[in-house]
């Protein structure tokens, strides 16, 4: 890499946190990072991952996730309790670990498409694509094990292009062992270890140093999701548990679902995709991937492109089915990003030889891929935040702290997602609302959103409404309402 490259990269890890960084120690959780988020801290706090406000006991959902965490993976929590060792124990310190492996992971992408492009200008594209792209940069602001998944399949996939087809052993342990780590971050990792699996099954060479080549990939891979080991012993009924409902029932489910009518499952999938990342960066990928297709009937690093294109998005399919992929596109859009690059590449050089000014059809084509990032970027939310930055009801933790002001510090309280992880670090006793239904029913007060009270499922002519918390109509500000079961008549203090 250049220093040219290096420090176009650097200004763009700059920007990305200086846009992102602090909305994320700002905004309220979301997500699911109510429970991803303070696993970490609990590694710091107990040793051992755990959510403490999750003491379900329902066998069939989150079974014992207060004593020891076995719905996923837990390498990355032992990622954020790093960050939390040194920053501090806060939602943002969490999201913060995600965002440093979204650094890492647009480096390889940088990389990648250094190599198959054989373009800096390509590679940054691809780049920048990548790191400002919604599908990237959401699990690159979230606190959940989706972008260490990611970023540790990237490298299983750059370890192996950077062997460059020779099966050398230490690079075939190397892309093994971060495919395992990949899984040890979260099961999605299996695509990447199934991906570059096939690539040495299929590649030259005889069955037996292909099956050799498969083996010790194998095999270090195995190694690397091994290291659970020593946590799994510590319960092992626990983890039985846990992940046969969280992980293979959903992996068989998808199986299920995709194969007696995978036009329905992928259908499902390409509007999730539509969602994700939305019609004008849906359609450069769309155009980047036809790009490649059309280039990769000849040998050459775009046909390497196209399979690792081609093999993420069918596996991720195929094993996830109707699941929701939002989080988990990050890895094959990784290769769709390098593709949109490689066109926008093909399409610059013979701008550049039309006009003759090969400098500005390159500054052009920049802009242009700077406008396709513009739609869903966050700007709007950025903006409301700069307008209102002193203003506290814009601040989640403000509010937070505004809540337990009116509440007894000894009162158990039931709160959903973008609250709970403040009350419980200021010491507060709670209870997630999201799982009341598998929960003792013994809390004091309910504060939730509607969406909370949903799930909750306590019926709204038990609850007695107390007080209401920001206003529900403004989209960028949190707000609740203060519920009291009608059993319970004690007031707020």
């Amino acid at each position: 890499m250049s220093k040219r490259d290096g420090g176009w990269l650097v200004l763009m890890g700059a920007l990305f946190l200086a846009w992102h960084l602090p909305l994320m120690f700002r905004t309220a959780a979301g997500m699911d990072e109510e429970f991803y988020g303070v696993v970490g801290i609990t590694i710091l706090r107990d040793g051992v991952p755990r959510v403490p406000y999750v003491p379900s006991r329902d066998p069939l959902f989150v079974y014992g996730v207060d004593v020891v965490v076995y719905t996923l993976p837990p390498l990355s929590f032992y990622l954020q309790a790093l960050v939390h060792m040194v920053l501090g124990q806060e939602l943002g310190q969490a999201r913060l670990a995600s965002a440093l492996e979204g650094l890492a992971a647009t480096w390889l992408v940088y990389d990648l498409g250094r190599r198959w492009l054989g373009s800096s200008s390509g590679a940054l594209w691809g780049a920048l694509l990548y790191l400002f792209g919604r599908a990237a940069y959401f699990p690159a602001t979230t606190a959940r094990p989706d972008m260490a998944a990611t970023t540790f399949g990237l490298l299983a996939v750059w370890c192996l292009v950077r062997d460059d087809g020779q099966r050398r052993t230490r690079w075939l342990v190397a892309s093994g062992f971060a495919g395992g780590l990949s899984m040890l971050c979260h099961p999605v990792g299996i695509v990447p270890c199934i991906q570059v699996g096939l690539l040495l099954l299929t590649g030259p060479g005889t069955v037996r140093q292909r099956l050799v080549a498969a083996g010790t990939f194998s095999g270090a891979a195995l190694a690397g999701l091994a290291l659970w080991g020593p946590l799994i012993v510590l319960h092992p009924n626990l983890f039985w548990i846990q992940f046969q409902t969280n992980v293979l029932g959903r992996v068989g489910s998808g199986l299920s679902r995709t194969l007696p009518d995978p036009l329905a499952v992928f259908g499902f999938q390409a509007g999730q995709f539509l969602d994700t990342a939305l019609p004008v960066q849906a359609a450069l990928y769309g155009a980047g991937a036809i790009w490649v297709a059309t280039r990769a009937r000849r040998p050459g690093p775009e046909r390497a492109l196209g399979y690792h294109l081609a093999a993420s998005s069918l596996l991720l399919v195929l094993l996830m089915g109707r699941h929701p992929l939002r989080a988990y596109f990050a890895f094959p859009i990784a290769f769709a990003c390098i593709a949109a690059a490689g066109l926008a590449g093909w399409a610059a050089d013979r701008a550049a030889r039309w006009t003759g000014r090969p400098t500005a059809v390159t500054l052009a084509m920049t802009g242009l891929v700077i406008a396709s990032l513009v739609p869903g970027s966050g700007l709007r939310t950025l903006v409301a935040h700069v307008r209102h930055w002193d203003d506290p009801a814009y601040d989640a933790h403000k509010v937070a702290a505004r809540m337990m002001d009116d509440l007894d510090p000894a009162a158990l309280v039931a709160l959903d997602d973008q609250f709970i992880l403040d009350f419980y670090l200021a010491g507060r006793p709670v209870v997630d609302a999201k799982y009341l239904p598998y929960l003792a029913d013994d809390y004091e007060y309910l504060l939730v959103g509607p969406a909370a009270l949903g799930l909750s499922r306590v019926p709204p002519e038990n609850l007695e409404l107390i007080r209401q918390y920001g206003d529900p109509a403004d989209e960028f500000a949190p707000s609740a309402k203060l519920y009291r079961p009608i059993r319970n008549r004690s007031k707020p203090r």
